[in-house]
């Protein structure tokens, strides 16, 4: 493993000792992981960075994990996103317009309606998981969701690196400072961005300074 950023901690496969069935491109479900973080890390006190890649909605989308009933309950379960109904199938909606049979990822195989419903799956696994877990924490917290880049099969044909971010906390002081953001979970095809990747480090700085939170 090596630590370009120079965390001061940093859990690799290997400390997982996973041994589930394989999942997915990423062998570990995304569940587990985070469940094996909040034990080692996230139960710390005073301030902490924590970096979490997830890895459940990588391609090829073939194994959709399920989260574990037997994890942690949820109190409010009505406050987790529902991928269902209508919502899955705007979803699914708009990915048909990426269905080929000559992907431009060969080892991908045919992008067919299987695999677009295994990636809409797999993404609503993940964000009802990050929902699951922050239902779960005491204290608020600041937390960014963002891609690390859109699938090759399913990017547009000018090679966009756009991803959508989510910038979360309960704190609406604290995210009054964000500006060029939409509440919620969908945006607009043509909503313009919001931020380029060297914004984000001053729009931090601007929601985690009090005095600049409070204005």
């Amino acid at each position: 493993v090596v630590n370009r950023w120079g965390f001061d901690e940093v859990i690799a496969h290997a400390q997982l000792d996973y041994r589930g069935a394989p999942i997915g491109w990423g062998i570990v479900p995304d569940q587990f992981s985070l469940e094996f973080a909040q034990r080692a890390l996230l139960q710390r006190e005073g301030p902490l960075f924590f970096d979490f890649h997830m890895v459940s909605s990588h391609a090829p989308w073939k194994d959709v994990p399920q989260l574990d009933a037997q994890v942690r309950e949820v109190a409010a379960e009505q406050r987790l996103p529902q991928f269902s109904g209508t919502n899955a199938g705007k979803a699914l909606a708009n990915l048909e317009r990426y269905e080929r049979t000559d992907g431009r990822d060969l080892w991908m195989g045919a992008l067919d309606a299987s695999l677009r419903r295994g990636y809409q799956a797999t993404v609503s696994y993940d964000l009802r998981l990050i929902a699951r877990y922050l239902a779960e924490r005491e204290r608020d917290a600041l937390v960014i969701v963002m891609g690390d880049h859109q699938p090759p099969v399913l990017s547009r044909d000018d090679q966009s690196f756009d991803v959508p971010v989510h910038v979360l906390s309960r704190s609406a002081a604290r995210l009054a400072t964000l500006r060029g953001f939409t509440p919620g979970l969908w945006l607009e095809p043509a909503a313009p961005a919001a931020l380029h990747q060297a914004d984000l480090w001053p729009a931090l700085v601007d929601v985690l300074t009090p005095s600049r939170a409070s204005r």
